[in-house]
């Protein structure tokens, strides 16, 4: 009994020796991570030459959507010929570097969404990704595409055809300060629906 017990401290001491051995910034720890924010906030926390940044990174640009998106109502076709066209437009922001947005983006996502979510017949959707210049320097990245395709990804999940998304990109638009380096790092969406003439826009 007391050899086991003698077995199992010392099992218990060797563990946590290990734990504390381990870098803060590891690769181990990026991927003990679980959701979106968690990855980010690591990241964020790690200098950029680090396995763990590089971990992090790695697996937030590939995270995949969120469960229990919004679904759009949509007509499929106009009831007569004479419809009026309208434009939602909304931009979908990014951290540096990342191709995933931040995580107020879904919330205002599912408002764009909400919007069209009406029986409205939807022409296109135009999604323009973009980058920074420091970012549009690091062509190896693509960010620009990466951010465009994600969006691609969401109106598809929420049931827009794939044939009415119109996909671009496009250089730097504002003035290379921090704000307009911020604003450059977003998705533009522009939503053009169509209604009949008797029907009012949310």
């Amino acid at each position: 009994m007391r050899i086991v017990l003698a077995f199992t401290i010392a099992l218990a001491v060797c563990s946590g020796a290990r734990a504390q051995d381990e870098p803060l910034c590891s690769a181990s720890r990026a991927d003990r991570m679980s959701t979106a924010t968690q990855l980010r906030e690591f990241k964020n926390m790690c200098d950029i030459e680090t396995e763990g940044y590089a971990r992090a990174w790695n697996r937030l640009n590939a995270f995949p959507l969120p469960d229990n998106l919004p679904v759009v109502s949509l007509q499929t076709e106009l009831k007569a010929a004479r419809a009026i066209r309208a434009t939602y437009e909304a931009d979908v922001f990014f951290d540096w570097l990342e191709a995933y947005p931040i995580d107020i983006a879904f919330v205002k996502l599912a408002e764009l969404v909400q919007k069209t979510n009406t029986g409205y017949f939807i022409e296109q959707v135009q999604i323009i990704g973009s980058a920074d210049p420091m970012e549009q320097r690091l062509s190896t990245l693509q960010l620009a595409a990466r951010r465009a395709d994600l969006l691609k990804r969401y109106f598809v999940a929420v049931g827009v055809d794939a044939g009415r998304l119109a996909i671009s990109t496009r250089g730097p638009t504002h003035e290379d300060t921090p704000i307009g380096r911020a604003r450059d790092r977003s998705v533009a969406l522009r939503v053009v629906i169509r209604v009949q003439p008797t029907e009012r826009l949310q």
